[in-house]
């Protein structure tokens, strides 16, 4: 809950109008198993290095989350010894211990997506097996063959090709993938998820800073013809969701000014700027918008995630309509605003900033709106770091 919640505070993460269903549809369909709150992809195998280890010791339950914290605090210092620091990612390298989202937390969902974590439960599931898994291990459970053959006493929870730890872990170490470890992540996205983009990147293919969102990516064209579809409706509703969210903050703007919340225009002033440059872009490209088949767009949709809800279909429906019949001046549009004011109040209720003024007073206009780019840049940077990894040679590397 912890990182569903903190997920929502990212930057370029905002759902204001209730987009982030269809958003995370195809975030999880272009780069599966990652998230906006992940850093860097070798946490992939520390957390599974981390609890084999605890696995190996027979921890018991009640105190596996505490050796749990105590070791990835371990870890965040071993990565600030080996040059690493907040800026490349470490996750606590201050809070230590008392890091309230600890690695645990935000990859124990994509440990599994990728098949790495065989263990089907949840984190505090897993924690509460350790009394289970040590009774197991000290009967020394039998195989049922005729052989009688021993068994691994303790259930597998992870997957059996993962590569063992550097014996320096907790010591010093970094982000940086020996080439087994990144011939075996390339493995797992490959086996776990092999027609995504992620799967795409990992095989080898340019990876660049310079490119923003998925659909610009220099090599598009060489890409399977159905994920090249999919990242064009992808774009085509990320532009036209964008146009919303400008509409959103600009009539936030001018409330936050007619209740004297806000003395000076400059926010209404830029909003507006933001959304003129925005109308112009849409109507560059209205004829291909207005042919858009958006049947295929909200089946595909259905076919990925089958609970989306009626109402965020029907507002963006709604939305999509009013923003193609013309771009320009849609923030000034009745029909768009109330539109809008009635999808603030279904999502909020009495938080609803458009009528309150508490609410309202909360809100921080310099926050911005962003343009959905479903995970690019967490999918980029797992493909660069495992590509660094599968160029390296030696015995070391």
């Amino acid at each position: 809950m912890l990182e569903v919640v903190n997920l929502f505070r990212e930057k370029g993460t905002l759902d204001e109008l209730g987009f982030g269903t269809i958003r995370d549809t195809f975030s999880e369909r272009f780069f599966p198993g990652t998230s906006t709150i992940q850093t860097r992809v070798r946490y992939f195998l520390f957390i599974p290095w981390i609890y084999q280890k605890l696995e190996s010791e027979r921890v018991a339950s009640a105190h596996v989350d505490q050796q749990a914290r105590r070791w990835q605090a371990a870890l965040a210092r071993a990565l600030a010894a080996g040059g690493e620091g907040d800026a490349a990612g470490v996750i606590g390298i201050q809070a230590g211990e008392r890091l309230q989202r600890p690695p645990s937390v935000v990859y124990w969902a994509g440990l599994s997506r990728w098949g790495i974590r065989t263990f089907s439960g949840s984190l505090e599931q897993y924690h509460l097996s350790f009394d289970h898994l040590n009774q197991e291990a000290r009967r020394g459970l039998r195989s049922d063959d005729t052989e009688g053959e021993l068994v691994e006493a303790s259930r597998r929870n992870w997957h059996g090709g993962l590569p063992p730890p550097p014996p320096d872990l907790f010591e010093s170490t970094s982000f940086a993938l020996s080439r087994e470890e990144a011939e075996y992540l390339q493995e797992r996205i490959l086996t776990s998820a092999p027609s995504t983009f992620l799967a795409q990147l990992v095989q080898g293919r340019r990876v660049t800073d310079r490119v923003d969102a998925p659909w610009l990516y220099p090599q598009l064209s060489e890409l399977p013809r159905e994920l090249r579809n999919e990242v064009e409706h992808a774009r085509r509703f990320s532009l036209l969701a964008y146009g919303a969210q400008l509409t959103y903050n600009v009539m936030l703007a001018q409330r936050a000014v007619e209740l004297g919340i806000h003395t000076e225009s400059k926010f209404v002033d830029e909003y507006r700027q933001a959304i003129a440059t925005w109308a112009d872009e849409a109507r560059a490209e209205l004829s291909a918008l207005r042919s858009w088949d958006r049947s295929a767009f909200w089946a595909l949709i259905h076919q990925l995630n089958p609970g989306l809800r009626p109402p965020t279909y029907r507002f963006s429906e709604a939305w999509m309509t009013a923003a193609l019949e013309d771009p320009s001046g849609i923030a000034d549009r009745e029909d768009v605003r109330r539109l809008i004011t009635s999808r603030e109040r279904s999502l909020k209720g009495g938080l609803a900033r458009l009528q309150s003024q508490r609410a309202l007073e909360r809100w921080n206009p310099s926050t911005g709106a962003y343009r959905l780019t479903y995970r690019w840049d967490q999918g980029r940077r797992v493909a660069a770091d495992i590509l660094a990894g599968l160029a390296r040679r030696g015995a070391d590397a």
